[in-house]
């Protein structure tokens, strides 16, 4: 299996990004830090 170059992970970084970013807003916007979103990758 060959590895990964530079450029898939910063498309998968990128993507990430991009997926975070609107739920980060959306919990600022109720009064909370933005870290929190950190507590949904942690499975329940």
């Amino acid at each position: 299996m060959e590895s990964l170059s530079i450029w898939h992970w910063l498309i998968v970084i990128g993507f990430c990004v991009l997926t975070i970013y609107p739920y980060v807003r959306i919990i600022k916007r109720t009064g909370h830090s933005g870290w929190w979103v950190l507590t949904g990758l942690c499975p329940s």
